[in-house]
């Protein structure tokens, strides 16, 4: 093959390639512009009583993220409403006050009801970490060595990092016989410690009752630990400690005192939710 040949050649494949991109890039550019993503809005209309705030750049950004967003896969409408809510009750800055989806918002009611499926630690949180408060006794998370004040980095390989305890108590929990890795840091370890904990249905006393002691004293009954004794006219009180507030909460705790009118005092510790 001359030369004349090999250029002809050459050429003819370089036309072919230059037509094949600039048809290539437009295809992708038009498909692109003709993208129309299935949205399905109920309503734009703020309810009555509501005209002194403009949603109109809510349904901007609303529409330029699903015409436009690069990742078609990350378009969750469900979870962008979701979290324009949260974002909301956010700007309140009132950690007692959040917005809970469905799933997040079923695992509350299971914690009230006193039973739900997971490893049985009561959480908190400490410098924006999600920390544990203590493991109840009996449980998955105290059998694999979780103690309180371990600090929970990671569930199953994702990061806490953001993480508010509804979040976290979604992800922990989950049906009986599973297992869950938890990534934690305890307070003398700056050293991540990863630990599987299989789930189990646990069971929540909310409410524990214990008679103790009161010790005589010239001014009356002081209140000391449940192994002193007393003589005279102290004949005790009883102690009743609060872990969570949950559906019989109230029930059981007035069980508890109508069964024991004869101690002259009642004593009540109140401890965090879990």
């Amino acid at each position: 093959m001359n030369k004349v040949k090999v250029l002809q050649v050459l050429l003819g494949l370089f036309i072919v390639f230059v037509f094949g991109y600039y048809f290539g890039v437009n295809k992708v550019t038009v498909d692109w512009k003709a993208y129309k993503p299935n949205v399905s809005v109920i309503s734009k209309e703020p309810p009555s009583g509501i005209s002194s705030v403009n949603f109109t750049p809510f349904w901007t950004v609303w529409e330029k993220l699903l015409a436009g967003y690069y990742d078609k896969s990350k378009l969750d409408q469900q979870k962008m409403l979701n979290g324009a809510i949260s974002g909301m009750v956010s700007s309140l800055g009132d950690p007692f006050t959040l917005y809970l989806p469905p799933v997040q918002n079923n695992d509350f009611k299971e914690g009230l009801a006193g039973q739900f499926s997971g490893i049985g630690a009561e959480l908190g949180t400490k410098d924006k970490a999600i920390i544990v408060i203590s493991p109840l006794d009996g449980s998955p998370a105290q059998k694999s060595g979780i103690k309180a004040g371990d600090a929970i980095v990671t569930v199953d390989g994702q990061s806490t990092v953001g993480w508010n305890i509804s979040q976290a108590v979604e992800k922990i929990r989950g049906p009986k016989g599973t297992q869950v890795a938890l990534g934690i840091i305890r307070k003398d370890n700056s050293k991540k410690i990863d630990i599987k904990i299989t789930r189990d249905v646990i069971n929540v006393k909310s409410v524990a009752m214990e008679t103790r002691s009161a010790n005589c004293t010239k001014d009356g009954c002081k209140i000391v630990s449940k192994t002193d004794t007393c003589k005279g006219s102290c004949t005790g009180f009883l102690y009743i400690r609060l872990s969570q507030f949950g559906d019989n909460t109230r029930a059981r705790e007035l069980k508890m005192i109508k069964t024991s009118r004869e101690l002259f005092l009642i004593y009540a510790i109140i401890r965090g939710d879990i």
